[in-house]
């Protein structure tokens, strides 16, 4: 059977055009945000160096992600975590997931007025990558989209126990077409892989124990118009990781 693909470059560009299913799959994403006036600026992409197929593991690993995120930055970063596994059996991780997240831009006043653990950091930055960013954020300088997703990197290399060391392993890029990139996220959605295992609320901004069921509701009667607005709140269930290997289609890596 062919394996069909979607591409993330072409998901994240603007112009790229959604199906009617997508646009309502997305819809109670959109809601959350507009109501909870999020602005996400990046997109990120872990790979494990293995078929990664314990569930309690892969949330345990995002947690600890936003973690040392959270700590270097000194800051509240709202965000959406997604799984995603990998159906094509030629791959190496055939059977394992995978790890999205969305999250907003880190503030000015953090840039340019570093802690001393994240001001080292740079320090080190600048010296491997011969820029300026420690200094320029002394002269009022907010470092670029580019430095910022470079530095974002060096941290979850730095402090995620869970990233490979190869630069395959890890992918920061800006975010252009946020309707495209959430949809790309959710598109398993689509193929029996269950929602619960690819949109991990309990890690994420915004989204509760019931954000699931509720999205389930309105991608059955889109007309209601349903708002998921809501609490973030733990969601981390057990999962049967076998069901799910054994219900999936082979569709997409």
């Amino acid at each position: 059977m062919k394996t069909h693909t979607i591409d993330i470059d072409e998901c994240n560009r603007q112009g790229y055009k959604l199906t009617e299913y997508d646009k309502i799959r997305i819809q109670p994403f959109k809601d959350v945000i507009e109501s909870n006036d999020v602005k996400f600026r990046f997109f990120g992409t872990i790979n494990y160096w293995f078929p990664m197929d314990d569930y309690d593991r892969l949330i345990g690993d995002t947690r600890q992600l936003v973690f040392c995120l959270q700590k270097t930055f000194k800051c509240r970063i709202q965000r959406f975590h997604f799984n995603e596994k990998h159906l094509n059996p030629q791959g190496k991780n055939y059977g394992g997931f995978h790890r999205h997240w969305l999250m907003e831009d880190i503030p000015d006043s953090i840039w340019l007025n570093p802690s001393r653990q994240m001001g080292n950091l740079m320090l080190e930055f600048d010296e491997k990558h011969d820029s300026c960013m420690y200094f320029g954020s002394l002269c009022g300088d907010v470092p670029s989209d580019d430095l910022k997703m470079r530095f974002i990197k060096k941290v979850i290399h730095g402090f995620h126990h869970s990233c490979p060391n190869g630069s395959s392993g890890l992918d920061v890029r800006s975010i252009y077409n946020l309707d495209g990139v959430i949809s790309y996220c959710t598109k398993q959605n689509t193929h029996n892989i269950p929602n619960d295992y690819v949109i991990d609320t309990g890690n994420s901004s915004h989204l509760d124990n019931d954000f699931i069921r509720r999205m389930s509701s309105y991608i059955r009667h889109p007309n209601k118009q349903q708002l998921c607005t809501q609490r973030n709140q733990p969601n981390t269930p057990k999962m049967n990781m076998a069901s799910v290997f054994a219900s999936a289609s082979l569709s997409m890596s």
